[in-house]
């Protein structure tokens, strides 16, 4: 069972009442039979898109970066900010740096792992406006391109960073950190005895353990990029 908590806000402009969009996220986690709701965050009637002026918004994500909760529900993408660049930012945070689930209601569960539903989910809100959705067909066959040639997309895992060629992952300087939590786990130590000895919190540990092909291929090869595990497979 997934701790769930959802957040939601009333823009100006908005026709869906914050009652509704409670009753909503409310059924959309009965639905889910993984998803147990057990916060909601209601920043209220008319709060604005700028972070600063939303403080259950600052809230939930220092309770996400605390791992406080697995799964983040809310209406829409837009929820996260009215600015692009800012809601990928917070998606980004929320999915990759501290391991939140991030669904939304129309549009179910959001895999930052598929172009597609980052950039359809994130810049959704911006197509109706003129000359963005353009920018959205743009963008989604740009990332679909680098997909297609094996290329990482995405934000850099814990203890790495994006190769000068920009198509790879490489070590980074807590890349140690990562190989010490991986090598730890091997001698059967538990997640609170490497909390311990490493200082990384228990989410953390989990996602560098649930991404340990990528650490390995780079320690063996030096960096990594999607397909070059299955590959090495292949050639043995």
């Amino acid at each position: 069972m997934k701790r769930a908590r959802l957040y939601v806000r009333l823009s100006q402009t908005s026709e869906v009442s914050i009652q509704n969009q409670i009753e909503d996220g409310t059924e959309y986690c009965e639905q889910h039979d993984e998803l147990q709701l057990d916060h909601i965050y209601d920043e209220g009637q008319k709060a604005n898109g700028w972070d600063a002026s939303r403080e259950k918004y600052q809230q939930m994500l220092t309770d996400a970066e605390a791992g406080e909760f697995d799964a983040l529900v809310v209406t829409h993408g837009s929820r996260l900010g009215r600015d692009k660049l800012e809601r990928l930012d917070k998606f980004t945070d929320l999915t990759n740096k501290w391991g939140i689930e991030f669904h939304t209601i129309n549009r179910g569960y959001v895999d930052p792992n598929l172009p597609q539903d980052i950039l359809m989910e994130v810049f959704h809100s911006l197509s109706d406006d003129e000359g963005k959705g353009a920018e959205v067909e743009r963008l989604t066959k740009a990332i679909e391109k680098k997909v297609e040639k094996g290329h990482y997309h995405g934000a850099p895992k814990f203890g790495t960073r994006y190769s000068e060629d920009k198509t790879s992952l490489v070590a980074d300087d807590e890349f140690t950190v990562a190989t010490d939590v991986l090598d730890l786990r091997t001698h059967e130590e538990t997640y609170r005895e490497i909390a311990a000895e490493t200082g990384c919190d228990l989410a953390l540990i989990k996602r560098i353990l649930d991404n340990e092909d990528v650490y390995r291929t780079i320690g063996a090869e030096g960096r990594w990029m999607p397909g070059m595990v299955e590959k090495s497979i292949e050639e043995e």
